[in-house]
């Protein structure tokens, strides 16, 4: 008798929604609704298009034109501004003082999100008032069972720094319940395009609402591409604030940058990279603490700091490991000026002289152990330009190497002894042996100058000094 009684409610609920459906213009819920949505996120909501009504195989409404004003000042009028939307709901479920909303699903969205001049972003929804939205919430609980985003575009522009960023194509799916407000963990996947490169990416967030309200939440990150796979586990605000662990890895760091329209210079080198480091973030300024770096064939450690509001980078790597040997560097990347600058401080000992120039120059005749020390700046445009610009100094001191292809020794006997013939000297087969070879250098305008060249071999010592032009 009790299930006869309820399907006879579900029964009543169904005919009493066709019947609204067929006596109340759908029109006359326009005004209602928007006022309802923009009591309860504290900005203007719009529709401008159809209202269509269904109640099979579920209750829903689907709504066009839909539009969320952004906030006062923004860059864009529109916080959100929706092609379609489709909400389904279980009516049965508010016999238990529970609304199930099945779906809410959004379709050609164009989300624009915006962080302010004060660093507050747009996305950050103020405190509600209380009212009609309170009662509501207090009188019944509600619950998204799914969210979609169907062929969206999002984009960010940040006040401070006037730069503005694209994902297209950006599907999403919520796979998580969400209860109470969003106050349940929430998990969201899908898929976009950045750059003409389609990118997978996966996040959770222990605390959507107060994140969305600007208050920390622990969370975990995913992105993937065929240029780059990145993690992140820790906290989490929507102000831009973030503290936890981060990993990094890319097939090719040059590929990456030129992806990101920061080409490198050219030449080898700028393969394969991976990050592992504790991540902070607040304010623009991303700092990368502890981190520990393989690129190439180097091992780094140490801390990174890059500022995107003033276009600056700041390394402070304590241990390298390179090529055999080991050392530190310090570098300062800066872009705030029309033409950006660096400076480099770098001291490496031990180092193995024939892999290193294999691999950045393409170079293998000189194969020795040594160190190296240089402290240069440079500024401009172009790779040209930053060569010419190149002021500094430096030293090299190799021992116990070879150069391959010219044995110097014979040349010196054949210099000495005309007569005897010229066999061995030059050749593939040919070496210098040295037990030392050393020059300091100093650097102005990109033209290189050293004054005391000192190479000693078994067989002879000799001494030289030189320019070289490095722009040409």
């Amino acid at each position: 008798m009790r299930m006869g009684r309820v399907a006879l409610v579900l029964v009543a609920i169904v005919v009493i929604a066709v019947a609204a459906a067929l006596l109340i213009p759908l029109d006359n819920l326009r005004a209602p609704l928007e006022a309802a949505a923009s009591r309860a996120l504290q900005r203007e909501v719009s529709i401008r298009g159809h209202l269509r009504l269904a109640v099979f195989p579920e209750f829903g409404i689907s709504l066009k034109d839909v539009s969320i004003a952004n906030a006062k000042g923004a860059h864009d009028p529109e916080m959100i501004a929706v092609g379609k939307v489709v909400v389904g709901a279980d009516l049965s479920s508010l016999l238990s003082g529970h609304l199930r909303v099945t779906k809410v699903v959004l379709k050609e969205p164009a989300i624009h999100l915006e962080t302010a001049g004060n660093g507050v972003g747009n996305w950050q929804l103020a405190e509600s008032g209380g009212g009609a939205a309170e009662s509501l919430s207090t009188s019944v609980s509600l619950s998204i069972e799914r969210v979609r985003i169907e062929n969206g575009t999002i984009s960010h522009f940040d006040a401070r720094s006037g730069k503005i960023e694209t994902l297209s194509g950006v599907n999403a799916a919520l796979t998580q319940p969400v209860e109470n407000g969003l106050a349940r963990p929430i998990a969201v996947t899908g898929s976009a395009t950045y750059r003409a490169v389609p990118m997978q990416f996966s996040a959770t967030l222990a605390n959507a609402e107060g994140f969305l309200r600007g208050q920390p939440s622990n969370a975990a990150v995913k992105a993937s591409s065929d240029k780059f796979t990145a993690a992140f586990s820790g906290e989490l605000s929507a102000a831009g604030m973030a503290k936890g662990d981060l990993t990094f890895t890319a097939p090719s760091l040059r590929q990456l940058a030129t992806w990101a329209g920061q080409s490198l210079p050219p030449g080898n080198g700028f393969g394969a990279v991976a990050v592992q480091a504790a991540l902070s973030a607040t304010g623009g300024v991303y700092a990368l603490n502890n981190a520990k770096i393989t690129l190439d064939n180097m091992r780094v450690g140490g801390d990174i700091s890059v500022d995107t509001l003033h276009d600056t980078v700041k390394a402070e790597l304590s241990s390298i490991a390179a090529y055999g040997g080991t050392g530190k560097a310090a570098i300062a990347l800066d872009a705030s000026s029309g033409v950006p600058s660096i400076r480099e401080t770098l001291d490496m000992s031990g180092v193995q002289t024939e892999p290193f120039l294999q691999q950045v120059m393409g170079v293998s005749k000189l194969k020795a152990t040594g160190a190296v020390h240089l402290d240069v700046s440079a500024r401009g445009l172009t790779e040209t330009d930053i060569l010419r610009s190149l002021d500094g100094a430096g030293f090299v001191r190799l021992a116990n190497g070879a150069i391959t292809g010219v044995d110097l020794g014979a040349v010196a006997k054949l210099l000495q002894s005309t007569a005897r013939v010229l066999n061995g000297a030059l050749g593939d087969s040919s070496r210098t042996e040295f037990t030392a070879l050393s020059c300091s250098f100093t650097i102005r305008n990109g033209v290189a100058q050293t004054g005391d060249l000192q190479m000693s071999t078994p067989t002879f010592n000799m001494t030289g000094a030189g320019t070289v032009n490095l722009a040409t």
